[in-house]
């Protein structure tokens, strides 16, 4: 198996760690914020630098899951409230800045 900058499956993979899947904490989200996580973690592995940084616009997330863009808001604030994620505005339309929070308590 090849893998890419980030340690990660370079191709039809992506990781999710038990730690994460399996924390309390995770699991009391909603089901929309465990899927947006999921999410960040494809696009991490997709097109994130070797810092797990990458940038999508909001427009881009609901596409990318086949939801409005309120609702990619809403669950994108449960995991900003939580800790499993760190979130940059774009400015003038640009696309956010992403990365993905592995440490909890």
């Amino acid at each position: 198996m090849e893998f890419n900058g980030k340690g990660e499956p370079a191709s039809n993979y992506y990781r999710v760690s038990h730690e994460i899947a399996e924390n309390p904490k995770f699991l009391r989200l909603s089901v929309g914020a465990q899927s947006l996580y999921h999410t960040f973690c494809r696009l991490r592995n997709r097109y994130g630098n070797e810092q797990g940084i990458f940038y999508r616009s909001n427009s881009g997330l609901a596409n990318d899951m086949g939801v409005t863009i309120v609702s990619v808001i809403r669950m994108r604030k449960e995991l900003l409230k939580n800790g499993f994620l760190r979130w940059q505005q774009g400015n003038n339309g640009q696309a956010c800045q992403y990365q993905i929070d592995h440490i909890h308590e």
